[in-house]
């Protein structure tokens, strides 16, 4: 469902927009049944570029995410021929942040999950570790990378692959104990 902020960009209501997105910021991330941000409609249109900036303070992420039609805001922008260089600049340079700002949250959360994965490791007994398969780092880095983003892992199959190492160990330890007894 579309939110106000939405028709305001709809029908170019730039003063609207400024009053919408201070008062609601929240509706900037808000996509509508296409994947569409309040970003991708008004770079359709011929924006100011202090509008775009209002917009983008409210959710700079806007910069990278794709609609249903794999279209970025950047990509609406050079396409309406009404655009500015400046702010099909302003777009470019945006759109790179993010995409520097999203490599450093994976990076992050790769280390995060290699930690896991190490401390996992110990947990499975020496005789049992080499029946188990564990992925190094670089090795899930390399059979991950998320498209436009070079070395970054698709942290949700990751997450799935430590999930299901995490239930193997643990149904391990169970047969362990039962061996025991």
């Amino acid at each position: 469902m579309p939110s106000v902020l939405h028709d305001n960009a709809k029908k170019c209501q730039f003063d609207k927009i400024i009053d919408r997105v201070v008062t609601h910021p929240n509706e900037a991330s808000q996509q509508t049944e296409h994947g569409d941000t309040c970003l991708h409609l008004i770079a359709t249109k011929d924006t100011p570029m202090h509008v775009l900036k209002v917009v983008v303070k409210a959710y700079p992420q806007a910069a990278i995410l794709r609609n249903k039609w794999d279209k970025l805001p950047l990509d609406y922008a050079i396409e309406n021929h009404k655009s500015s260089p400046d702010i099909i600049s302003f777009l470019r340079g945006l759109e790179k942040d993010q995409y520097r700002e999203e490599k450093i949250r994976l990076e992050k959360k790769v280390q995060s999950l290699t930690k896991d994965v190490e401390r996992l490791k110990k947990l499975v007994p020496s005789d049992l570790a080499k029946n188990v398969k564990i992925k190094t780092k670089e090795e899930l880095i390399s059979s991950h990378v998320v498209p436009d983003l070079k070395a970054h892992v698709s942290i949700g199959r990751l997450e799935e692959r430590l999930n299901l190492l995490d239930r193997n160990v643990q149904s391990l330890e169970s047969d362990n104990k039962k061996k025991k007894y």
